[in-house]
């Protein structure tokens, strides 16, 4: 066992399968950070553990990119995307695995959950509002940027989304 914020509510393990992060959208309103040991699957945690946002954040979803580069969020407290950077600079003096805030998406309403296309390519984000929404984006991996791509009707109060690859 391995303690993590108040109101632990998603997990995700980076494509490498080196760290895994927990959201915690109780009064912690942070990232929890762990190395994963690759022999046993026992959790350490990362210096700086947790990462946090301000209060009231309440981050909802989290998503690895493909490419083991950017995991983003979505915090339903400000309606925001935020992409962040995990380290991986051995050169730095910021522990690989920890993250650090490179973009910021306003989004239209509450945000619910945040998947990456298999390519990395596209993000997609559901909000759930009444009438329910995906927002798509493009992603732009030297910057971390997000191109918007479209908002599309899904149906009322949307909340997960699960993408599939094509077995060829």
């Amino acid at each position: 066992n391995v303690a993590s914020g108040t109101g632990p509510f998603a997990l995700t393990i980076d494509p490498t399968g080196e760290f895994l992060y927990c959201a915690n959208n109780g009064a912690t309103d942070s990232i929890s950070m762990y190395r994963v040991d690759s022999a046993t699957g026992q959790l350490s945690p990362l210096s700086g553990s947790p990462y946090t946002f301000t209060p009231g954040a309440n981050p909802r979803s989290l998503a690895a990119d493909p490419g083991g580069r950017i995991l983003w969020t979505v915090l339903r407290g400000d309606s925001t995307l935020r992409g962040l950077l995990i380290n991986r600079n051995a050169s730095n003096t910021v522990e690989d695995g920890a993250l650090v805030q490179i973009a910021t998406e306003n989004l239209v309403d509450l945000p619910y959950m945040v998947r990456t296309a298999p390519d990395g390519s596209t993000l997609y984000v559901s909000i759930e509002v009444t009438s329910g929404l995906i927002e798509s984006y493009t992603t732009l991996f030297s910057s971390g940027s997000l191109l918007p791509l479209e908002t599309t009707a899904s149906g009322p109060l949307t909340s997960g989304i699960a993408l599939r690859s094509r077995i060829q």
